[in-house]
């Protein structure tokens, strides 16, 4: 089981957070945003650590942050291992656009590659993505196509085709969403492995979530057992 702790503490345009979780992960947040000096911007300083039987391991890192009506820029410089990633994104109402890139300074190269487009049409959404993450020679790596309709009020639908472009390999994954009542929310997936997904949340109250999953593979039931699958439930406190 896994559970966790956080903290959480304001200070004019200071803003600090602290959690830490039962497997040993501590994550701690400063952030600053001179609202006064210069608006829009926000930087932001964070640390990982983590406990592996008994030798600490930290991943420091600073981000400054830009956003604009129409877009955003961020630059972050990261230890453990060095390298500093940036991001860009623009758009407009039905539009956008995104790049961004991450440079390891211990390879020489860039490690990640990634860039979006999307366009937005009422109750719909399709997004066409790159992600090149081969660190060892520059690729095409994945090309994603996704789309997303909303069918009603209460009914969503998404599916997600991605190729790599190295192996060839083609896979598509269909889901959905329905609200049930103002407190419950019923979701679903299936994909092209063979894989079933359903999920099930509850509003307890208005600061606490109840979520309930579970994750089948089709190609491990036989005709006496279900040979293969997953659950777990979790608790959201709000506050």
């Amino acid at each position: 089981m896994l559970s966790s702790a956080w903290l959480q503490y304001t200070q004019g345009q200071a803003l600090i957070k602290a959690k830490r979780r039962t497997d040993g992960l501590s994550h701690y947040t400063l952030e600053w945003t001179p609202k006064d000096l210069i608006p829009n911007l926000k930087a932001k300083a964070e640390c990982k650590v983590t406990y592996p039987h008994s030798k600490t391991e930290a991943e420091p890192s600073a981000t400054i942050e830009y956003t604009h009506k129409n877009a955003k820029a961020k630059v972050t410089l990261a230890d453990n291992p060095t390298s500093v990633k940036a991001s860009v994104t623009a758009g407009a109402p039905e539009l956008g656009v995104g790049v961004d890139a991450k440079y390891d300074f211990k390879l020489g190269r860039f490690s990640a590659y990634n860039f979006a487009m999307w366009w937005n049409k009422n109750s719909s959404r399709l997004v066409l993505k790159h992600l090149g993450s081969n660190k060892s020679q520059y690729s095409i790596g994945d090309i994603q196509l996704s789309y997303y309709q909303r069918l009603s009020s209460r009914t969503t639908i998404g599916t997600l085709v991605s190729k790599n472009w190295g192996t060839r390999k083609v896979s598509m994954e269909v889901g959905g969403e329905y609200d049930y009542d103002a407190k419950t929310l019923l979701k679903g997936k299936f994909d092209s492995e063979g894989k079933v997904g359903l999920a099930l949340q509850r509003e307890l109250s208005p600061n606490l979530k109840f979520t309930v999953a579970s994750e089948v593979d089709t190609k491990q039931i036989t005709a006496s057992a279900l040979n293969e699958y997953k659950l777990g439930f979790r608790f959201d406190f709000n506050h």
